[in-house]
């Protein structure tokens, strides 16, 4: 049960919308589009019972645009209310939500560092924002169901990849594997205890 999203590109499609969003209800297996357009999307997440969705999409449809984060209420699928949520000039990417829209993370260069950025829900459109500085790129986040774990990638002087949990609540950092290949997009389980 639950909901799945998810996106379809029609890379020959000439003249009109070649992006297009899915939710699927897990439960009754409907699809219902949300969001067709010619837009690139870059990454989406959405809540545990359907009715938000985070994603990250060219704000126009030049290729040279950014992505911003935009912000999709499915109060009714059929007719989604989007409110475009970040606006700068950099790339907000890899965007991850947790279950209950509690918290959400997503990634952007911050004086030229790919950085973490943890959101945290206070309330109708209400945020809070945490950024997650380092003097080494940390990329690709995900967090954890519950809202209190963070998983991310961080690239290490030497090349290797290192993964690691950061702990919102305790404010640190567990190393989880590091590796002589490319490590990416680690994901957490519900209470964020594996990786």
């Amino acid at each position: 049960s639950g909901f799945a999203f998810y996106v379809q590109y029609f890379q020959s499609f000439v003249g009109g919308t070649p992006y297009s969003l899915y939710r699927h209800d897990q439960g009754s297996d409907v699809v219902t589009p949300i969001y067709s357009g010619d837009r690139q999307i870059q990454s989406v997440t959405g809540s545990a019972d359907g009715t938000v969705v985070l994603v990250s999409m060219r704000e126009t449809t030049s290729s040279t645009s950014d992505f911003e984060i935009f912000l999709l209420s499915l109060s009714d699928p059929n007719n989604p209310v989007i409110i475009q949520f970040t606006n700068d000039s950099v790339d907000n990417t890899n965007v991850s939500m947790s279950r209950n829209f509690g918290r959400f993370v997503y990634e952007e260069s911050v004086a030229g560092i790919p950085t973490v950025i943890i959101m945290k829900n206070n309330g109708f459109l209400s945020f809070s924002k945490t950024i997650l500085t380092n003097t080494l790129p940390q990329r690709q986040a995900s967090v954890s169901g519950d809202s209190r774990y963070v998983a991310l990638v961080r690239d290490l002087p030497n090349g290797n990849d290192r993964v690691f949990t950061y702990d919102i609540a305790l404010n640190s950092y567990l190393n989880v594997a590091t590796s002589t290949t490319v490590l990416d997009y680690p994901s957490l389980s519900d209470n964020g205890l594996k990786v």
